[in-house]
């Protein structure tokens, strides 16, 4: 038996690395392994975006989601607002952006809200610029946005978005007219091609004018102007405005061509669309007596739809009688009276036809009038907007402004008048509320701080009339006495049926800081005006009694059986005795409501007024 014994030669070949193929093995796991972790995170992925899209499935069911986008986005607005109204740097707002992905797309898709750009914050602006889209931008400056780096900002911004520009305000803190006046010079001429509104809150001379006319473009589109400083009333800016609101708080500028009156009036007649105009102590020249005797220089302002005055007397009554205006003009009139013939000038004004024009205005009728009379002026405020009942502490709740078709103001200052003139002041008084040509009131308030001679029971008969209508007055001080003669004229004792009694639908009585005392004003003099109206049939339904002196529970307790509800502080001065009447405090009036206790005060027994 034959046997093959073969041996190889291995000795020209390549012998395994074992490690390598370890490696070569790991790579193809770890290969393998990557493909399996990247399968997983996609079905991840998708597991998530289903989750997703049920939770906003979800959501969708839910009824906040169920808002409309138009009420949502008055919502962000307001909300916007709020925020900004808070503090004009608060960039709080943008939270509706984060409550979930509807708010946010819908918070997103309204350029509007974006337009307020936040110079306080220099990341935002190139993010407002691109989510307000082509939306005009609303700018608000003040000293802040004039600090080094925001002025590089802001100068950069103006210039490359200032044809964007819908509004710009200046508002205080007040930045450095230099640098106000360097922002300006540098903004390209003409370019501020949608500019509407203009709020300048500055004090300003005419330069800054000229600086804003060089920004607008002829003819402007500006429609709302408001400026505090000097007018030039022949600037391009007063054409078509809406808007035209200026303070000067009576100071003047020296110009070398100083306006003329005629120059006021042109200006007027370049805004025939002018729905506000407000003139704060604006200096007007006096017109000449050939200029008042003109029916040409009438401006008419068709559209007009409030007017606010404030003045010396001559100034406000030149403006009036050179201007027409609707019916529904709301009135804000203040006029300083220096002399007895600016009364008799506010007269001839309110009681028209003019003797100067054909014009015959149509005022308001005024409801509420309010006097106040102190040692050195006399105030008088009248509103067409009535007040309709008593304030909770007794007294009465002033008219508010924005209510009222009419608010005129008349301010006498007696500072150049001596004491000796006490009558002449008195006149004064009675003669600024005869001027106002309306006789039917529904509240007055009349306080005085002096007892002035020549005003009595007959002087306020003429003054104020009978006033029918009037159902609530206050009264303060010693005027009372004066008031209360008034209240009981043409009053008999001995036939009541035959009496006539001034304010006949009088409901509502107040009288506070006051004093009953019998050498002065008993208090007397008050119950007898109760009793009679008692017996007349025009009992009151509220008599509030506040700081009157020598008054005692009895004579309170006296009132009330002659009025549905008396209301009463308990003072006392140290004149008064303490008064075993006290135990009588608790009674009742007509109604069986405890009508002492009804106002309490903080004052104690010996405090005193008088």
């Amino acid at each position: 038996m034959l046997r093959f014994i073969l041996t190889l030669d291995t000795s020209d070949t390549m012998t395994p690395n074992p490690s390598l193929t370890i490696l070569e093995s790991n790579a193809a796991v770890d290969a393998s392994s990557i493909d399996a972790y990247r399968v997983i995170d996609n079905e991840i992925e998708d597991l998530y975006k289903q989750i997703r899209e049920r939770k906003l499935d979800r959501n969708n069911l839910a009824p906040i989601s169920k808002i409309p986008v138009e009420l949502l986005s008055h919502i962000f607005s307001l909300v916007q607002r709020k925020c900004r109204k808070n503090s004009r740097e608060d960039l709080g707002w943008v939270v509706v952006t984060h409550v979930c992905q509807r708010w946010r797309n819908i918070a997103l898709d309204i350029p509007a809200l974006w337009v307020y750009i936040p110079f306080h914050r220099h990341k935002w602006i190139p993010e407002m610029i691109r989510r307000s889209r082509s939306a005009t931008f609303k700018i608000k400056l003040d000293s802040r946005s004039f600090t080094l780096p925001r002025f590089s900002t802001l100068r950069a911004f103006l210039a490359l978005c200032l044809p964007r520009v819908r509004s710009i305000t200046v508002h205080r803190p007040l930045p450095p007219h230099d640098f106000l006046q360097a922002l300006f010079q540098d903004l390209p001429a003409r370019s501020a091609q949608c500019l509407e509104h203009f709020n300048f809150q500055v004090p300003n001379d005419l330069i800054i004018m000229q600086l804003i006319e060089r920004i607008l473009i002829d003819p402007p589109c500006l429609k709302k102007f408001k400026m505090y400083g000097t007018v030039n009333w022949g600037s391009k800016i007063l054409t078509s405005l809406t808007h035209f609101i200026v303070h000067s708080h009576g100071r003047t500028w020296t110009t070398q061509n100083p306006h003329t009156y005629s120059e006021f009036l042109d200006a007027l007649a370049r805004m025939p669309t002018l729905q506000i105009l407000h003139l704060h102590h604006v200096p007007l020249p006096v017109p000449t007596e050939e200029l008042s005797s003109k029916l040409l220089n009438i401006v008419h302002l068709s559209q007009l739809q409030s007017i606010l005055l404030s003045g010396s007397a001559s100034t406000v009554c030149n403006i009036l009688r050179h201007i027409s205006l609707p019916e529904g003009t709301r009135f804000r009139l203040t006029l300083d009276v220096s002399m007895a013939s600016d009364v008799a000038a506010i007269a001839t004004l309110f009681r028209g036809p003019h003797t100067w024009t054909i014009l015959a205005r149509k005022w308001p009728l005024a409801r509420s009038l309010n006097l106040t009379v102190e040692n050195f002026e006399a105030h008088l405020t009248a509103w067409s907007h009535s007040s309709q009942d008593m304030a909770p502490d007794g007294g009465l709740s002033l008219p508010d402004d924005e209510e009222s078709f009419l608010k005129l103001s008349l301010l006498w200052s007696f500072r150049s008048f001596t004491l000796i003139q006490e009558e002449f002041k008195g006149q004064a008084v009675l003669g600024m509320c005869s001027v106002i040509p309306f006789r039917s009131l529904t509240t007055l308030s009349v306080i005085s701080e002096v007892e002035l001679a020549g005003i009595d029971a007959e002087s306020l008969a003429e003054a104020f009339g009978r006033q029918p209508g009037m159902h609530s007055v206050n009264l303060e001080g010693p005027v009372l006495k004066a008031f209360l003669e008034f209240l009981a004229a043409s009053a008999q004792k001995e036939n009541l049926s035959k009496a006539t009694v001034n304010l006949p639908s009088l409901r509502y009585l107040s009288i506070c800081y006051t004093r009953f005392k019998k050498s002065w004003l008993s208090v007397q003099a008050l119950q007898d005006i109760l009793a009679q109206r008692t017996q007349l049939g025009m009992k009151l339904k509220h008599v509030h009694l506040e700081r009157c002196s020598h008054l005692f529970a009895s004579d309170v307790k006296i009132m009330q059986e002659n009025a549905y509800k008396v209301t009463w502080d308990k003072f006392v001065d140290d004149h008064t005795t303490s008064e075993s009447s006290f135990e009588e405090e608790d009674g009742s009036d007509s109604d069986g409501e405890d009508s002492s206790n009804s106002t309490n005060s903080s004052s104690s027994e010996n405090d005193f007024f008088y």
